[in-house]
C-alpha cells in the first residue's frame, strides 16, 4: 500500500480525473459516467462508518453506494456533506505560494472563514510541507517551483496493490479464477480498512490540538481498477479517505495526519498477510519469497508463475527502475558519491512523473484478450496452462492464533526483534507490527480476527522484551503507536560512541606550532587554498586531543578538499591514518581523494575481528603445531616465514597508536558498525574522525548515532558551499 495526500485544488483535481478515472486523464469536459461504461471499471463506492452521520433523515449515504461527481466535489472539494451541503466543520483553508506575493510571509492564510464545529489544531495534517505527492497530476518539477507551498489537505489516498503474482494469475485465469481473486483482494482490503477506521484514523483535541481522540469513524470512497498506465495487469483500489472525522463530541475535525503516516507501512504489510490468507483459503495457492535483484527488496508472491510474465507484466515499475539507475549512474559519476535517501526519493518522484505514458482505456475484455495473446508470444503456452502452474499447491488447513506454539512464537519474536534493530536505533509500536506481520506471514490464518490477535500478541511480547525509552511528552498527549522502544545492544553501542566523543589523551598538537603564515612552508602548503571554515576544521581535529571527532558538511562544502589537507598534516606531523567507508564506492572516491588507501568498513571488521582474523588465527595454530610434531630445520624455517607472512597480514588489519581513523559518509553506517571500529581504535590509542551529513544521509541498518554526535556537539563543521547541488 501507499499513501499520498490530496490537496485544494489540484489535488483534488487529481481525484476526480486520475485516481476515480483509473489513470485515465480524463478532461473536465468528460464524465466519470462515460468512462465507466467504456473501460468496465467499476463506479467507486462509498465507505466508513462516517457515513452515518452524513444526509438528513430524508436521505443518507450508505456503505456502498455509487460515489457520484457531485458528490466527490462536495465532500473533497469543498468540505461539505454531499447530502445537504451544510459544512463540515471549518472550510479548508487557501494559502498564498511562497514567492508569489512580495513584502508577504510565506504560506500566509488568505482566506479562513470560522464556522462552528471544532478547531483545527497543531498537528492535525490540515497542512502540507513543501512539495507534492508522486502521482499528483499538476505536481510542479522542484527544480522550477518559486518556493515552498502550503496547501490544504483535502484526503489521503491509500492504494492498495495486490502482489504482480495475484494480478497475473487474475489475468491470466479463467472466470472462476478471476473472481475468486478479486473477492480475496476486497476480502484483505475490507479487513485493512477494518483496521485502519479503528487503530489510525484519530483527531485532535483541546489546545493547539494537544490530545489524540478516537474518531466516529472515517469517510471514504473506494475506486477499483484493472491496470496501469502501460497497460499491464494491476489489481488495485483507491481508498482516499477525506480529511474530516468527528470526534467524540460529534464535531467535525480534520484527521490527525502524522498517525496515518506512522501506520502505513504497518497498514501495508496487514493488507498483503491478508490478502495472503484469502486467497490460500479460495484456490490451491503457496506463497513464498521472489528474488528482484540487486537494490530491491525480496517479494511475497504466489509461486509457480513464470518469472519472464512478472516481468514482462511489469513494465511501468521496470521503466521506473531503469531510470533511477541511469540517474544514480550519473549522479554517481558527477559527483563521486551514492546519493542520499532524501535525494534519491526526489529523483524517484520527479522521473516516476517523466516517464508517466498517457493512459489508453480500454473495455476490460479487450485486455484480458491482450494479456493472453502477450503470455502466448512470450512463453509459447496458453493462459490456462500457465494459471495451473500457479494452481498446483493443496488446501492447508488455516490456522488459529492458539495453534500457534511457544517454539514457533519464540522464533517469531526473535525474528521480530532482528528486524526492527537492524532497521533502526530507535523503534515504535507501529515498527514492531509492521515486523511481526513480516514474520509470521508464512503462516496462512484462518481468518482476519486470528491474524490481528496473533500479531498483538507477539508486538506485545517484543515490546515487552525491549528497552521502553519514556520520552519527555506527557502520555496523553503521545500518538497511538509512538511508544519508543530500543534494545540494551543498541544503548551500550551509542555509549561507546559517546564515551570515545568525551574521552582525551589521543595524540594532538598544538596549533601555535604552525608557521604564522603557513602559505610560506612546506607544512603550510598542505592548507593553502583552504576556506576558513576548512582550515579552523583541521585544526579543531588536529588539537581536540579527543578520541572521536565529528566533522559536518553538506555536499559541495568542501569535505574532500579539507579531508587531503588534514591527511597530509596528519601523516607529516603525528602519524598513519586509515581510510574507511561504507560502500565500495565510497572508499574508492575517498582514496582517491585524500592520496591514501581506502577500505569499506565491513572489509576491515572481516579481516580484523570476523572470518578473515578467524581464519588467519587458525592457519597460525597449524603451522605451530606442524612445527612442533615435525621438526627439522628447512621445515621450521618455511613454517616460520609462513608464520611471519601471517602476522604481517594481521598487522595490517590493526590500529595502532597515533594513527588517524577516517570514517567518511559516516551517516550511511549502522550504529553496531561505528561503535565496533571506535572500540578497536580506542584499544589501539588511534583516533577516529566521522565525515557526513547528518541531514542528508541515511544508514541502511540501525543508524543515527552520527546524527546523535553531531546534535550533541562540539564539532567540526563546514558551512561555505562551493557548487550547487543536485536539483532533484
Amino acid at each position: 500500500m501507499s499513501m499520498h495526500k490530496l490537496t485544494v485544488g489540484g489535488g483534488y483535481r487529481y481525484l476526480t480525473r486520475q485516481v476515480a478515472a483509473g489513470d485515465a486523464g480524463l478532461s473536465a469536459a468528460e464524465s466519470l459516467t462515460a468512462y465507466y461504461e467504456a473501460s468496465g471499471n467499476p463506479p467507486g463506492r462509498w465507505y466508513g462508518a462516517g457515513l452515518a452521520d452524513l444526509g438528513s433523515d430524508a436521505r443518507r449515504l450508505r456503505l456502498g453506494d455509487v460515489v457520484a461527481e457531485e458528490a466527490m466535489g462536495a465532500v473533497f472539494g469543498q468540505g461539505l456533506d454531499p447530502v445537504t451541503g451544510e459544512p463540515l466543520g471549518r472550510p479548508y483553508p487557501r494559502y498564498e505560494a511562497a514567492g508569489n506575493a512580495p513584502g508577504k510571509a510565506a504560506g500566509k492564510v488568505l482566506g479562513k472563514v470560522g464556522t462552528a464545529g471544532g478547531g483545527l489544531g497543531k498537528g492535525s495534517g490540515e497542512q502540507t510541507g513543501p512539495g507534492e505527492p508522486v502521482g499528483k497530476a499538476d505536481a510542479a518539477d522542484p527544480r522550477q517551483a518559486p518556493g515552498p507551498t502550503r496547501r490544504a489537505v483535502v484526503g489521503f489516498d491509500l492504494t492498495f496493490t495486490a502482489p504482480k503474482s495475484v494480478s497475473v494469475l487474475w489475468a491470466l485465469g479463467d472466470e472462476q479464477v478471476r473472481r475468486e481473486l478479486y473477492e480475496a483482494h476486497r476480502a484483505a482490503l475490507g479487513g485493512a480498512l477494518e483496521f485502519v477506521e479503528a487503530t489510525v484514523i484519530r483527531t485532535r483535541v483541546g489546545r493547539a490540538g494537544r490530545v489524540q481522540v478516537a474518531t466516529r469513524g472515517m469517510l471514504a470512497a473506494a475506486f477499483d481498477h484493472w491496470d496501469t498506465r502501460a497497460g499491464d495487469p494491476n489489481l488495485h483500489t483507491h481508498v482516499v479517505v477525506a480529511n474530516r472525522v468527528q470526534g467524540p463530541d460529534g464535531a467535525w475535525r480534520s484527521v490527525d495526519g502524522r498517525a496515518v503516516h506512522a501506520a502505513v507501512v504497518t497498514v501495508s504489510e496487514l493488507y498483503d498477510t491478508l490478502l495472503a490468507d484469502e486467497t490460500a483459503r479460495r484456490l490451491p495457492v503457496v506463497w513464498g519469497m521472489r528474488d528482484r535483484g540487486p537494490r530491491r527488496n525480496p517479494a511475497f508472491e504466489i509461486t509457480g508463475i513464470d518469472e519472464r510474465l512478472l516481468t514482462a507484466f511489469s513494465s511501468r515499475s521496470e521503466r521506473i527502475h531503469e531510470a533511477e539507475a541511469e540517474w544514480v549512474e550519473a549522479f554517481t559519476a558527477e559527483r563521486g558519491r551514492a546519493p542520499s535517501r532524501v535525494e534519491t526519493t526526489r529523483a524517484r518522484q520527479h522521473l516516476t512523473r517523466q516517464t508517466r505514458p498517457a493512459k489508453t482505456v480500454h473495455p476490460l475484455k479487450d485486455l484480458l484478450a491482450e494479456w493472453a495473446n502477450r503470455a502466448r508470444a512470450l512463453t509459447g503456452q496458453e493462459p490456462r496452462d500457465l494459471a495451473a502452474a500457479a494452481l498446483n499447491g493443496e488446501y492447508g488447513r488455516a490456522l488459529h492464533a492458539r495453534d500457534v506454539g511457544a517454539e514457533v512464537r519464540n522464533a517469531l519474536l526473535t525474528q521480530v526483534i532482528d528486524d526492527v534493530s537492524q532497521r533502526r536505533s530507535v523503534w515504535t509500536t507501529w515498527n514492531l507490527a509492521a515486523a511481526a506481520l513480516r514474520a509470521s506471514k508464512p503462516l496462512r490464518m484462518a481468518a482476519p480476527a486470528e491474524r490481528l490477535t496473533l500479531v498483538n500478541e507477539i508486538t506485545t511480547a517484543a515490546a515487552a522484551a525491549c528497552v521502553h525509552l519514556d520520552d519527555e511528552r506527557d502520555p496523553v498527549t503521545r500518538r497511538v503507536g509512538e511508544n519508543l522502544y530500543t534494545t540494551t545492544e543498541l544503548l551500550a553501542a551509542e555509549k561507546v560512541l559517546i564515551d570515545a566523543a568525551e574521552a582525551r589523551g589521543v595524540p594532538a598538537q598544538h596549533w601555535a606550532q604552525l608557521p604564522a603564515q603557513p602559505e610560506s612552508t612546506p607544512v603550510g602548503e598542505r592548507f593553502a587554498g583552504l576556506a576558513a571554515d576548512q582550515r579552523a576544521a583541521v585544526e579543531a581535529i588536529c588539537t581536540s586531543g579527543k578520541a572521536l571527532d565529528v566533522l559536518v558538511g553538506p555536499a559541495g562544502s568542501g569535505k574532500t578538499t579539507t579531508l587531503a589537507a588534514l591527511v597530509a598534516h596528519w601523516t607529516a606531523s603525528m602519524g598513519a591514518v586509515v581510510a574507511l567507508a561504507p560502500s565500495a564506492s565510497a572508499a574508492h572516491t575517498l582514496g582517491a581523494a585524500i592520496g591514501a588507501p581506502a577500505q569499506t568498513s565491513a572489509k576491515w571488521l572481516y579481516e580484523s575481528v570476523g572470518d578473515g582474523a578467524t581464519r588467519r588465527a587458525g592457519d597460525h595454530d597449524r603451522l605451530t603445531r606442524y612445527m612442533a610434531t615435525r621438526p627439522g630445520p628447512e621445515r621450521v624455517r618455511r613454517a616460520e616465514v609462513a608464520r611471519q607472512v601471517i602476522r604481517a597480514e594481521q598487522d595490517q588489519w590493526r590500529f595502532t597508536r597515533g594513527q588517524l581513523v577516517i570514517i567518511d559518509e559516516a551517516s550511511l553506517a549502522d550504529t553496531r558498525t561505528l561503535a565496533r571500529l571506535t572500540m578497536q581504535a580506542r584499544q589501539a590509542g588511534a583516533k577516529v574522525l566521522l565525515v557526513g551529513d547528518h541531514a542528508q544521509r541515511g544508514a541502511v541498518d540501525a543508524g543515527g548515532a552520527f546524527g546523535m554526535l553531531a546534535r550533541r556537539g562540539p564539532l567540526a563543521e563546514l558551512t561555505s558551499l562551493w557548487r550547487f547541488t543536485h536539483p532533484w
